[in-house]
C-alpha cells in the first residue's frame, strides 16, 4: 500500500492553547510511515492571549515531526469557512488527504492517523473516515452520526460507558451514515468534489451534510474506525443554542437526501438518540416545534 504523500491537518481554534498544545503533542507522537508527511494548519480565529501567541510562535520547534503553518482568521466564527479557507490556502499538488481536527481532541491512539489514511488507500469506495471518540471519563461521545435523528443528527450510544467487548467494536471499521467533523479524514480531491463545507452552515450540521454529500454525490460510503484512545474534551453537559436559520437551511437544501442513508435503517426511530425501533407510521421528529 502506497502511503506516500502529504496529509493536510486543519485545526481551527481561539485561545485555549492548553487544549491546542495537547492536541498537537498527540498528533506529533503519531506513528506514521516515513514517507507520509503531515502539514498542520493552525487556524487562529481571533485569539487574544499572550500564551496563545507564544504557543503559535514556538510550535515548529515544539512539534518537530509536523510541518507547521498558520492562518489568522479575524472574522466571526464560521467552522465551514475556517476549514475551507485553510484548505484553499495550503493545499498543494502534494496534498493527497485532509484531516479536519478539533483542537479539543487528543489522539492518544498513536496509530489512528495512519489507520485512517490506510483505510482511504485500501478501500477505493471509502468517503469520509471518522473514529470512536470518548469523553475523558471513558464514556462514548461518538461512534458515528445518525442523520435525521432528533435535530439534525444524533450520536448513538452517546454517554454509554465504553466497553471494548461490545459487538460494535469487534470490527476495526464499519460503514456508517455520517461522521463528525471533530475528527474526519477524506481524500483532498473528494473534499473538493463534494463542494467542501457549506459556509451557510457556520456552527451546525456542516459535517453531517459533507459526509452525506460524499455518499450522495460521489457514490461512496463513510467509515468509522474503532479506537479506544481518541479523547474528545467537549463537555457532554454544555448548553447549546440551536441556530434555527441553519437548521432550516439543512432541511430545505438537503432533505431528504441526507436523511435517507442506507447505513442507518429506516426502521429506527428518528425521535430517539439511542437506537430503538420506531412505531408504525411514526412521523418525523418535530424539530421546529421543540427548538
Amino acid at each position: 500500500m502506497d502511503l506516500s504523500g502529504e496529509l493536510l491537518v486543519i485545526i481551527p481554534f481561539k485561545d485555549r492553547w492548553d487544549l491546542t498544545s495537547d492536541c498537537l503533542k498527540t498528533l506529533n507522537d503519531q506513528v506514521v510511515p516515513s514517507d507520509l508527511s503531515m502539514c498542520v494548519v493552525l487556524v487562529d480565529n481571533g485569539s487574544v492571549t499572550s500564551e496563545t501567541a507564544q504557543g503559535i510562535k514556538g510550535a515548529a520547534e515544539s512539534y518537530p515531526h509536523l510541518k507547521m503553518e498558520n492562518l489568522r482568521a479575524d472574522y466571526p466564527f464560521n467552522f465551514s469557512k475556517l476549514n475551507n479557507d485553510a484548505f484553499k490556502a495550503f493545499r498543494t499538488e502534494k496534498t493527497k488527504w485532509v484531516l479536519f481536527l478539533n483542537n479539543d481532541v487528543s489522539l492518544n491512539d498513536q496509530t489512528i492517523v495512519s489507520r485512517m489514511v490506510s483505510c482511504l488507500e485500501s478501500v477505493p469506495e471509502a468517503g469520509a473516515i471518522g473514529c470512536t471518540l470518548l469523553y475523558p471519563d471513558r464514556r462514548i461521545q461518538h461512534i458515528f452520526a445518525a442523520p435525521g435523528v432528533k435535530i439534525i443528527a444524533a450520536h448513538p450510544l452517546k454517554g454509554v460507558p465504553y466497553n471494548h467487548e461490545h459487538a460494535w467494536f469487534q470490527k476495526s471499521a464499519r460503514p456508517v451514515a455520517a461522521v463528525t467533523g471533530a475528527v474526519m479524514t477524506l481524500r483532498a480531491k473528494d473534499f473538493e468534489a463534494a463542494q467542501m463545507f457549506d459556509e451557510n452552515l457556520p456552527t451546525m450540521g456542516q459535517d453531517i451534510v459533507l459526509s452525506c454529500m460524499v455518499s450522495q454525490m460521489l457514490s461512496k460510503f463513510n467509515l468509522a474506525i474503532h479506537s479506544a484512545g481518541v479523547i474528545h474534551h467537549e463537555s457532554p453537559s454544555r448548553e447549546r443554542a440551536f441556530p434555527v436559520a441553519e437548521i432550516h437551511n439543512v432541511y430545505q437544501r438537503y432533505n431528504p437526501a441526507i436523511f435517507s442513508s442506507d447505513y442507518y435503517a429506516q426502521v429506527f426511530s428518528r425521535w430517539s438518540e439511542p437506537p430503538i425501533y420506531g412505531s408504525i407510521n411514526e412521523p418525523p421528529y418535530p424539530v421546529f416545534k421543540v427548538i
